[in-house]
């Protein structure tokens, strides 16, 4: 017992170290465009002070973890971008209340977007190669029809064009949520 305690300990001084390790090889705040060539991360605030997102940069690019903030200071969304820009890896979006409303993982053009209601229930997945839609299930197995194919697709289409306007993605998260939850015809 005496032996596991110390490696507990252990355990977490190193975690902390770590930690602070990291939080200290942050990267400055961007005062200029020159900055964003070199890295670092723009950054807006509300009135109130409270960070709206933070944006890294590198080589000009957006590179790393973007986040978006709600005025509460919660997170409303992150997004990973790789070394040349593009949206790669995972983007999460989140509902006020803090549960996740949609999950998107990229790879190439691949998308594929789980979506989930405000209390955290699966409702579907949504895939697509590029704009175009390769399927989307509702998490009961419900068949959407081509209309509604085509009304999330409509929605889904403008947030790929916009680098991510929330409401549109409420909007798409919220429409399929309604579809799915429509009794099978």
């Amino acid at each position: 017992m005496n032996c596991f305690k110390k490696m507990a300990i252990g355990f977490g001084l190193v975690s902390i170290i770590t930690l602070q390790g990291l939080q200290a090889n942050n990267l400055k705040e961007c005062e200029s465009e020159a900055d964003k060539q070199s890295g670092c991360i723009e950054i807006e605030y509300y009135e109130n002070g409270d960070i709206k997102y933070e944006i890294p940069y590198k080589d000009d690019k957006k590179n790393g973890v973007a986040k978006w903030y709600y005025e509460n200071g919660k997170l409303k969304y992150e997004i990973s971008y790789n070394k040349d820009g593009k949206r790669n890896g995972v983007a999460k979006f989140y509902y006020e209340n803090g549960n996740i409303m949609v999950e998107t993982t990229y790879s190439e053009k691949i998308s594929t977007s789980k979506h989930y209601s405000n209390d955290g229930k699966l409702m579907g997945t949504i895939r697509m190669n590029g704009y175009d839609f390769q399927f989307a299930k509702c998490a009961t197995d419900k068949k959407l029809t081509d209309d509604q194919i085509n009304d999330i697709k409509n929605l889904r289409r403008s947030i790929n064009f916009i680098d991510y306007e929330f409401d549109d993605i409420i909007k798409a998260s919220e429409k399929f949520e309604e579809y799915c939850k429509q009794e099978s015809e």
